[in-house]
């Protein structure tokens, strides 16, 4: 009998509380994708925004990298979003004061759903075994991303993640 979680999932079972992948489908489980996906979030959180560890940013993709190719296209679209807007809600007390809620809400819906158009980019390349395509294709759409937003926004690059990385000195040398 098909379980909730596995009818998102495909063939996951909300019984098996384990990291080990599914025996039939060779896809990690359930537990595995919550644990990528909080973990690129916590990296995330404790990057972005105006205090932070700024050399987690350049790892925080990882854990959606390492597991979006596993499962169907709209899972990890749906955990790289969701990981995204774990690692900004650092900025909401801060927004919150100064900006409107449409304004907050699209200040965390769009940079995750860029960052879930670039993870899926990646997933498409790297399952048909263009390696190369998919190192780049990230870092190019995540880029283009950042650089539409300088463009369209009213603000410039104002919340644009190379804000963390202003004080990396050893980065930006």
């Amino acid at each position: 009998e098909p379980s909730i979680v596995g009818l998102f999932l495909g063939s996951y079972d909300i019984q098996t509380l384990d990291l080990v992948p599914d025996q039939k489908s060779k896809r990690p489980g359930w537990m595995l994708l919550i644990a990528a996906t909080v973990a690129s979030g916590g990296l995330y959180y404790f990057s972005l925004g105006l205090e932070g560890y700024r050399a987690l940013a350049w790892i925080a993709p990882l854990p959606i990298l390492l597991v979006v190719a596993e499962v169907r296209p709209g899972i990890g679209a749906m955990l790289a979003f969701s990981a995204y807007v774990l690692g900004a809600l650092n900025l909401v007390p801060y927004l919150s004061r100064l900006a409107p809620l449409p304004l907050l809400l699209a200040t965390l819906i769009v940079p995750s759903a860029a960052f879930a158009a670039a993870t899926s980019a990646f997933r498409s390349a790297l399952t048909r075994d263009h390696v190369v395509e998919a190192a780049l294709v990230f870092p190019a759409i995540w880029t283009s991303y950042e650089f539409l937003l300088s463009l369209l926004s009213p603000h410039g690059t104002a919340g644009s993640i190379v804000y963390s990385q202003a004080d990396f000195l050893k980065l930006i040398q």
